[in-house]
């Protein structure tokens, strides 16, 4: 049996799509509906807690699974119906609005053992739908396995879900299973070990430069909101004049006129160096996420490799 597992990411345009011998796994919303691309199993772990983020229209993607006939799957840890419950309480639907809403019988929804996995692999590494996915190819005993379109790089999938995904690229390669991906695939990444993972010398400099930058970010920050106090002052004082100048007449209105000229002329040269100063604030955090991004992927985990 060869298993294609198939994400969103740009190279998912190079899975066998067109090779029957493969199964071809995908992912959720995004990975069903690239035109042209079939697969075999949908894999929809996300429970329904996360389902409430998305859209309240997400019912439409509900009701075209509940209609999807075998030999497709659609793959959960729990039976679907109840997660979809689960969802339209979280968006004050009652249940008659959710049976006019998804209204297909669900046949093709199949319910993986989760305790079963959980207890065999762990529950660290189960971190996302790829990794659900790679530890039931293992279940079936696959003799292959394809990675399309996953990177997992950056933010919560570098930290979690990439260990968990490349914990069972690896374990599937100690059971001799072929696992094939793109050579540019961001799972080669390969971590250095301990402890040259934090004590190289690049590590070090950059550590360095990240918090020379962090320093100066804070400096900018409390220079910055200094420079928007002085607006405000500048602006409320404005309004009190204007208030006096609408009010009273006289020597009073003049010289309440003439210190909103002033004012005025004060706080536009403010407004330039504030616009000034959030660009360079900007700037410097724009840097400092760079150079975070760049320790992660290419000091802290080494070179992409090959498997």
């Amino acid at each position: 049996m060869k298993v294609c597992i198939v994400g969103t990411t740009p190279t998912r345009g190079l899975a066998p799509f067109a090779d029957p011998s493969w199964q071809v796994w995908t992912i959720g919303p995004g990975g069903r509906d690239f035109p042209g691309h079939r697969w075999d199993r949908l894999w929809e772990i996300h429970g329904a807690g996360q389902w409430h983020t998305w859209p309240a229209d997400f019912g439409k993607y509900l009701d075209d699974l509940s209609k999807i006939e075998p030999p497709q799957q659609v793959v959960t840890i729990r039976p679907v119906q109840e997660m979809a419950v689960d969802w339209a309480y979280q968006h004050r639907k009652p249940p008659e609005d959710l049976a006019k809403e998804v209204t297909g019988a669900w046949k093709a929804n199949v319910v993986i053992d989760r305790e079963h996995i959980i207890k065999k692999y762990g529950r660290m590494w189960l971190s996302s739908s790829f990794s659900w996915a790679l530890a039931q190819a293992l279940e079936e005993k696959v003799e292959r396995i394809g990675i399309y379109g996953v990177d997992l790089e950056a933010g919560e999938e570098y930290v979690s879900q990439f260990a968990g995904a490349r914990h069972f690229v690896d374990l599937a390669r100690a059971l001799d299973v072929t696992v094939e991906m793109p050579r540019w695939c961001g799972l080669l990444r390969d971590p250095n070990p301990y402890p040259d993972r934090w004590e190289t010398h690049e590590a070090l400099w950059l550590l360095n430069r990240i918090g020379t930058i962090k320093n100066m970010v804070a400096e900018k920050t409390a220079d910055l909101d200094q420079t928007k106090a002085e607006v405000f002052r500048r602006e409320g004082a404005i309004r009190a004049l204007d208030d006096i100048a609408r009010n009273f007449n006289g020597k009073v209105k003049t010289e309440a006129e003439d210190c909103i000229k002033v004012l005025d002329t004060q706080r536009n040269e403010q407004m330039s160096v504030l616009g000034r100063k959030a660009a360079e604030l900007s700037n410097l955090n724009g840097q400092m996420s760079s150079w975070e991004l760049y320790m992660e992927h290419f000091v802290f985990t080494g070179k992409s490799g090959t498997l």
